[in-house]
């Protein structure tokens, strides 16, 4: 092994030690904790653990990661319950050996339906999409507690007699989204009759820093609408996965990586933006901006530089939202 995939491999190996796997206890889902926290009012709950994982049917590869969000988003009524509850998963298998590890137009597990194949891993032998569908509906009326403490910490699969008869997977990283989701609730406008959406969109990327990179972009949204289109809450995130490649083989280790969110001040969009705001605040902005729009209202402040056309919104947000637009655009429409 020469010096600089050696360093490359100490760097790596001294990361996974800071990172923990998502059945661990992971804090890789975002808070939003600068927004009002009213307890007389429905909260809109939004939670995201991204991951790089080893190959499960080649744990050992020198060429094969997969990049994993499990994205949750909540409905929370006055008394801290659950009203509505969507899990997702958006899952990229990057072989280096196959087109470079470069995956074209992803689909999440839920867009995918029952052509997502994990049916060995069941003995119900019912689709991924529809045993969390039937976790989200358990979701239903339970605290984030009540609801968390209904699973088995270690193997992810429930204890409650009547969902196992609709689940029995480990889903240990979807309940911790979706309870990590109802903690961090806030008052941002729903109302518990609302409609709730989700969204994922992923697409590789060239990152700006010198080196070979794969690297994937996943753009996060989730919605809560009225029943006349018009959206009432909005919460975005975005990430940048990046694994660095030395001759020929991936050079980090596994492990939970932080969206821009959830990055906060250490993003470091601050001290070069225009108006000296960090990435979460330029989103935070944008949310507020999308609050009682229609869909069709939202695509239309966005400028051919793709940056907002507003002139109150652009003092705020000064960033590319057309990507972070459409992903909105993308979950109202589900």
């Amino acid at each position: 092994m020469n010096i600089k995939r050696l360093t490359a491999f100490l760097i790596a190996a001294l990361m996974a030690l800071s990172l923990a796997a998502c059945s661990n206890g992971g804090n890789g889902a975002g808070t939003f904790d600068d927004a009002e926290d009213d307890p007389n009012e429905v909260k809109t709950g939004f939670a995201v653990i991204s991951e790089v994982r080893t190959d499960e049917a080649d744990p050992g590869s020198i060429y094969k990661r997969s990049f994993v969000s499990t994205v949750a988003a909540v409905i929370v009524d006055t008394d801290g319950r659950i009203v509505k509850a969507k899990v997702d998963v958006m899952e990229i298998n990057a072989d280096l050996e196959n087109n470079g590890g470069v995956v074209e137009n992803p689909k999440t597990r839920m867009e995918q339906g029952a052509e997502y194949n994990y049916l060995g891993e069941t003995a119900l032998q019912s689709p991924w999409c529809d045993q969390l569908a039937a976790v989200e509906e358990f979701a239903q009326g339970k605290t984030a507690k009540e609801f968390s403490d209904s699973f088995d910490y270690f193997s992810g699969i429930t204890y409650d007699e009547e969902l196992l008869t609709k689940c029995d997977i480990d889903v240990g990283c979807e309940v911790k989204a979706i309870a990590q989701a109802a903690n961090d609730a806030r008052a941002l406008g729903a109302d518990d009759k609302n409609e709730l959406k989700l969204a994922i969109t992923a697409k590789n990327f060239e990152p700006e820093e010198e080196g070979d990179f794969l690297a994937y972009r996943m753009e996060y949204a989730t919605v809560t609408m009225d029943k006349d289109g018009v959206i009432t809450s909005c919460i975005v995130d975005e990430s940048e996965a990046k694994c660095g490649i030395i001759d020929g083989e991936y050079a980090e280790f596994p492990g939970i990586y932080d969206t821009k969110r959830q990055m906060g001040t250490q993003y470091g969009m601050k001290d070069v933006s225009p108006i000296g705001a960090e990435w979460d605040e330029q989103a935070k902005a944008l949310e507020y901006f999308a609050a009682g729009k229609t869909p069709d209202e939202l695509l239309a402040s966005v400028g051919s530089d793709n940056v907002t056309t507003d002139a109150d919104l652009i003092t705020t947000c000064t960033i590319e939202i057309n990507e972070m637009v459409d992903n909105i655009i993308k979950a109202a429409d589900k």
